[in-house]
């Protein structure tokens, strides 16, 4: 989904019910047809700096035709989706919902240049505090490291396995922007944004 509509085969197409139309050449209802009516009684969608909408979980239901009784935008950066699986375990745990449907995702490499995203990421944090003296994405997961690393006992090589393993699994799709395969030991020799101290 992008704001003017909905990308299939990199095509862009106002709705969904065109783009099941093009599939079948035939009129269909297109949330049906892709089967998103029905039993989705909840919505969690993640923001995307790409499409910088102030209510994009409505925006979501309306051009995929939803009727949600629970509709709720997130933002918490990185943890954004580990944040609406807790919430709709929570909401489906509590009754208010028996169906959610979870949703994230933007394309930085081709919804906003470089500059964009390296500006909107540089805005991350407190205006007065932290934007003004320097802070960054990075130097925030590298505090996070580093206690982790601390609490744990974790290495350097133990993440730099993760970091192998994500790009194997990443590689995967067809789509992929990072898909050679990589090493520990390339990890490691890797350039090092910010060290994580433990």
């Amino acid at each position: 989904m992008i704001e003017s509509g909905v990308v299939y085969e990199g095509q862009t197409w106002r709705s969904l019910s065109q783009v099941a139309r093009h599939i079948t050449g035939m009129n269909w209802n297109g949330p049906r047809f892709f089967g998103l009516t029905g039993e989705i009684d909840g919505l969690l969608c993640g923001y995307a700096t790409t499409i910088p909408h102030l209510m994009l979980e409505d925006l979501f239901a309306e051009r995929f035709g939803l009727r949600p009784i629970y509709a709720h935008g997130l933002q918490a950066g990185g943890a954004t989706g580990m944040m609406a699986l807790a919430l709709a375990a929570d909401l489906i745990a509590a009754g208010r919902c028996r169906t959610l449907l979870v949703v994230a995702g933007e394309n930085r490499l081709t919804g906003q240049s470089r500059d964009q995203s390296v500006q909107t990421l540089a805005q991350v944090g407190d205006s007065e505090t932290e934007v003004r003296n320097g802070a960054s994405v990075p130097a925030y997961y590298a505090l996070l490291a580093a206690r982790y690393f601390h609490e744990t006992g974790t290495s350097a090589e133990d993440m730099a396995e993760l970091a192998v393993l994500m790009r194997r699994h990443a590689a995967r799709h067809p789509g992929a922007h990072l898909s050679t395969p990589i090493s520990t030991a390339d990890v490691l020799a890797s350039k090092t944004l910010l060290p994580v101290v433990s």
